[in-house]
This record gives structure tokens, C-alpha cells and sequence, in this order.
């Protein structure tokens, strides 16, 4: 029996026939397949086709996967640059006919919200399985309802955007909601909030953590007491990092701005360290150049998801996160893998992990906010070191294993109450 994933996520059919996405993602669907055995044998992907000169600029740190080998095949649908009027008006009856063939083919469809209502092939797809008397999986990995104010908030769209965002779209995401409450087998929701508002305490609605390191990845316990005592002699540099997508609604720069400012504050020896890639790169560059920060802010480029990056990001003290929009990155698990804990806006996503013990948060777009906190730290530092450990000790409970045997289990118990 076949497994349809139906992603936003763009995939590319490389030249050797492999098939290509984000480094990460690859790791995960290579070792989720087999686990899905023996109920599912094969998996397929339906997701937008990368454009050839995104491949290109990206592949050595792309993920790769053969459908032969790993028996996970590719659909390509639409090209992820179609625009939301040309996929109105054009591309939508061709990507649901691509989709329906898939539909048909598969015993399970696994899909999300889809956020761009002018594109909605994500729903469609679970529509379909719904009609087809498929078991249906609906996922949200983002609770975005507060998205649109925040974007407001920074002067990210216009007063009309705004309005037609907030009283149309926002709406018409929270209908396919309550559609697929009443209607999908499963619902997993990277939120409590979004259970409590949605659920209405039905069973098969649940909360989840979508990571996605693995065991193998945790720090060495003997290599974290030794950062730790490091650390603790006071010599060392204070080490932060960001890893990611170098996008704006990341809020980069204000890490760049709250790192110069503690710097210039008497945190002389403080270190931010940036892995990644992607279009605001050169901007934040010249922003570290233009605060005079070159020596203590370095950037590395991408670095693919595996052992070699965690083996550099467990050097590292402090992860800082300031998203200017909701935001639910993998990456606050794999730092609390590698023994780094959270700095970051007092957006739902960060509050909630407060209570691991190892996420410290500060009111949204406060760069003084980051700044005190990183001082505090540098001065405090057994403070920092108690975080450490207890990011650890949550990790260990929280891995991508773990989750995906919840997950499978939870697949599971739809058919079997059939049996």
C-alpha cells in the first residue's frame, strides 16, 4: 500500500534520475519510509517542481533521494514559481488531475492546511482522499493566526492586505479547519492552542512536535560537561548561533543588531556565529560590515543537516531566534540536541517551550530585550549551563524516532479499527 505525502515543500527531479529537496526533510522521509512498513511498502511525494536555477545554486547541500533504493517516487505538480492568479486561472486543473491519479493510487493521504488560499492543492488533495474513501492525515505545522498582525505590525503589507488577510483568508483557513475536524481521520497540530480552539476534545486530534534530529545527534555527555566547564571558567567567548533559511520574516537582523549592542555594552567577547542560506544573505553581510561587527559575527554558508553540522553547532552556548512573524523551526530542537538553548521573541511557539527549562523569551522586536539577556548570560554563566542541561534532557525525550513511532502508532489505530 502507497503512502501520499502532499507537500508545499519544492522537490527537483535531478539529471541521475535521484530526486531532490531540503537536506533535512530528505533525512526524514528516508528513515520515516521503512518505519511505515509493513501496513505501507512504498511512499509517494506530490509537491511543487524547484526551478532548475534554484537546484543548481543549491544542490551540494540539498538532500537526495532514489526511488529505486529508498522507494520514495515523485509527483511533480505545478512550478513552485507559479504565481497565485496563474494558478488560478491555468495551472489548477492540470496539479488536480496529477493530484487525483496519486489519490487513486494511495491507501493514505497525508496533507496540510493550504495557507495560500488562491492555491489550495494541499486541501484538494485530502478533499479527494475524503471522496475516495482514503484514510486522511491533516497536518499544521504553523499556527499563523497571528501572522497577519504581526505583518501589520512591522509595515510587512499594506492596510488593505491586511484587511482582505485578517477578514477573508484567515477565515476561510479557519473553514478548512473545522472541514477537516469533521472530516479527516487524523489531525496533528503543531500547536495546544490550535487543539484546544479546534479539537473540542476529540480524540484523534492531537499535538505534535515535528523535529528532526535523531538519537545519534544528542551531544556526547562527555563533550557537554566539557563546554560547560569551559564555558564556566569565564575565559571563553560567549558562542551564539542562527541556523537556517536566511530569510527576513526570520528577523536575522535583529540577532546582528542585539549582538553588536551587547558587544558594545562590555560583552567584548561574544561570537555569532550564522549558518545558511538564501536571499537576504548579502543584506545581512553588509549590515555586520556596517555595524562594524565583522570580527565577532561570521557566516558559513550552508551547511547540510547531518553529522559534520552537529558536530559544529555543539560548540556552540546559545541559539538565538527572532521571528518577526509566527514561526516553528525544527532548529530549536536540534539546538537543544546539541546542548544549546533558546533565546528568543515571545512568539506562541517559543512560549509554549519555556517549560522545558531551556528557552529564555523577551517581548517580540525588542533588539535591548535580546541585548540585556545576552549580557545577563555572559556574565551569569552557571545560569546558562543549568539551561544546557535541561535542553538536553527534554531533547532526549523528543526525538524524531520517538515522534514518528507516536505518529505511526497513531496511523496504525485508523486501520485497525477497521480490522
Amino acid at each position: 500500500m502507497e503512502y501520499l505525502l502532499v507537500v508545499p515543500v519544492p522537490f527537483y527531479r535531478a539529471p541521475d534520475g535521484r530526486i531532490a529537496c531540503e537536506s533535512a526533510f530528505a533525512e526524514h522521509l528516508r528513515l520515516s519510509r521503512p518505519m511505515f512498513a509493513p501496513r505501507f511498502d512504498r511512499m509517494r511525494v506530490a509537491a511543487p517542481r524547484m526551478s532548475d536555477a534554484h537546484y543548481e545554486a543549491n544542490k551540494h547541500h540539498l538532500g537526495h533521494l532514489s526511488e529505486d533504493e529508498d522507494l520514495i517516487y515523485l509527483t511533480e505538480l505545478h512550478p513552485v514559481e507559479t504565481g497565485r492568479f496563474a494558478f488560478a486561472l491555468f495551472v489548477w486543473l492540470p496539479t488536480f488531475f496529477k493530484i487525483i491519479g496519486a489519490v487513486k493510487g494511495a491507501g493514505l493521504v497525508h496533507a496540510g492546511l493550504s495557507f495560500d488560499i488562491l492555491k489550495p492543492f494541499e486541501i484538494f488533495s485530502l478533499f479527494a482522499g475524503w471522496l475516495m474513501r482514503r484514510k486522511t492525515i491533516f497536518v499544521i505545522d504553523i499556527d499563523n493566526r497571528k501572522s497577519v498582525d504581526m505583518q501589520r505590525a512591522t509595515g510587512a503589507i499594506s492596510y488593505r492586505s491586511y484587511l482582505i488577510a485578517k477578514y477573508l483568508y484567515n477565515p476561510l483557513r479557519a473553514l478548512q479547519i473545522r472541514w477537516a475536524v469533521r472530516c479527516c481521520s487524523l489531525l496533528m497540530l503543531k500547536s495546544q492552542s490550535l487543539v484546544d480552539d479546534f479539537g473540542g476534545g476529540r480524540s484523534h486530534v492531537k499535538n505534535f512536535y515535528d523535529v528532526a534530529f535523531s538519537p545519534e545527534y544528542m551531544i556526547p555527555s562527555e563533550r557537554l560537561e566539557s563546554k560547560i566547564t569551559d564555558f564556566e571558567r569565564g575565559e571563553a567567548p560567549l558562542h551564539l548561533t542562527y541556523f537556517g533559511r536566511l530569510v527576513p520574516y526570520k528577523g536575522i537582523d535583529y540577532c546582528i543588531r542585539a549582538v553588536h549592542q551587547a558587544h558594545e555594552r562590555g560583552a567584548e567577547a561574544v561570537h555569532l556565529h550564522i549558518l545558511g542560506a538564501g536571499e537576504q544573505e548579502a543584506e545581512l553581510k553588509a549590515l555586520a560590515s556596517e555595524l562594524g561587527a565583522e570580527d565577532y559575527i561570521t557566516f558559513y554558508g550552508a551547511v547540510p543537516f547531518g553529522p559534520v553540522f552537529f558536530d559544529q553547532l555543539y560548540d556552540y552556548h546559545l541559539l538565538m531566534a527572532a521571528p518577526i512573524s509566527q514561526d516553528t523551526p525544527r532548529s530549536a530542537f536540534d539546538a537543544m540536541a546539541a546542548g544549546i538553548p533558546l533565546l528568543a521573541f515571545d512568539t506562541d511557539y517559543y512560549k509554549d517551550l519555556t517549560h522545558t527549562g531551556a528557552c529564555t523569551v523577551v517581548p517580540w522586536r525588542s533588539v535591548g530585550g535580546l541585548a540585556d539577556k545576552i549580557l545577563h548570560y555572559y556574565r551569569n554563566r552557571p545560569e546558562l549551563s543549568a539551561q544546557m542541561r535541561a535542553g538536553v534532557t527534554f531533547a532526549k525525550d523528543n526525538s524524531q524516532e520517538l515522534w514518528l513511532e507516536r505518529r505511526i502508532a497513531w496511523t496504525n489505530a485508523l486501520f485497525e479499527k477497521e480490522a
